[in-house]
């Protein structure tokens, strides 16, 4: 190109210099959207950014440099290619490498800790958006969010496993997480509970509600065996004591000083194991929608 073509070129765009090419070095995704930048400036101060798009991909090949155009071959060279189609396979092609592998575990070792659960929430979501489980990728965020709650949250857990699994969606959980949280929060400020109070000697049984609940808890240091165990469970049920060959507790808690003990009848409208000093007697009652059983075993 002579001297004089060269200026026509410049006195035909106005005086203003070619677009210098794109710099190699460094950050390479940063150098090219900075350099995307200086051509669409470009173009549009020489009011060619309405050109047909074959001319704008072959401007941004000209300009790019030797080594753009060797990257570009790299993409299958295709005629019909807008500006911006060209312009997104370079930025793809420049982007920092993610590990897959990385990102995956971040995925799945992630718990919730002391986060709130929308923000627990949050950060799964975007981490499974990056983790390419294609179709997998809700039904195995829904896991990871159920698996990873904190151990405050260990009943709601529960609740959310035993659910049917086309009910666990994503909006479903957290809706479920948060109103019950705020409820659990609400019941806290009051200063109310949301466990069933229970007691040592006694179980509920209640048929006012659709489906009868029982609540249980252990005996420590049974007056019958000296053992822990959970209600109406004793070992020393139907065995036979050393000391004095009466039935239903061990010799170590015996306490007959050789007189036997009038057997009594007690009738209850609990489930309950009885523990009387001065009976000697073990004894279930059972009340069915009032309807009362007693046994008593000698």
């Amino acid at each position: 190109m002579t001297q004089n073509t060269a200026n026509n070129m410049v006195s035909a765009w106005g005086g203003m210099p070619p677009l210098p090419e794109m710099c190699f070095v460094g950050n390479l995704s940063k150098n090219f959207q900075v350099w995307v930048q200086r051509l669409k400036i470009y173009l549009i101060a020489h009011g060619m950014e309405k050109e047909n798009p074959k001319r704008l991909v072959n401007i941004l090949l000209n300009y790019i440099g030797p080594k753009g155009i060797e990257i570009y071959n790299t993409f299958g060279v295709n005629e019909n290619e807008t500006l911006e189609e060209v312009i997104k396979k370079f930025s793809e092609y420049f982007a920092p490498r993610k590990s897959l592998i990385i990102i995956r575990n971040e995925f799945f070792t992630t718990t919730q800790g002391d986060s709130t659960l929308e923000d627990y929430f949050q950060k799964l979501i975007n981490l499974g958006k990056d983790c390419e489980f294609e179709n997998l990728t809700e039904g195995i965020t829904v896991s990871k969010i159920i698996a990873g709650l904190d151990k405050r949250f260990n009943n709601l857990k529960t609740k959310l496993m035993a659910e049917d699994d086309k009910r666990l969606t994503l909006e479903y959980i957290m809706k479920f997480l948060l109103s019950a949280d705020a409820s659990r929060k609400y019941v806290e400020k009051m200063g109310g509970s949301e466990e069933p109070v229970e007691t040592e000697t006694e179980v509920l049984f209640s048929t006012s509600r659709k489906k009868d609940k029982l609540y249980t808890k252990k005996i420590n240091n049974c007056t019958r065996c000296g053992q822990t165990h959970e209600m109406n469970n004793c070992p020393a049920y139907g065995k036979k004591c050393f000391k004095c060959e009466k039935s239903n507790h061990f010799s170590n808690k015996c306490r007959n000083r050789g007189q036997r003990q009038t057997t009594k009848q007690q009738h209850v409208n609990v489930v309950e194991e009885g523990v009387d000093d001065n009976n000697e007697d073990f004894f279930i009652g059972v009340a069915m929608l009032g309807n009362e059983i007693t046994q008593d075993f000698m």
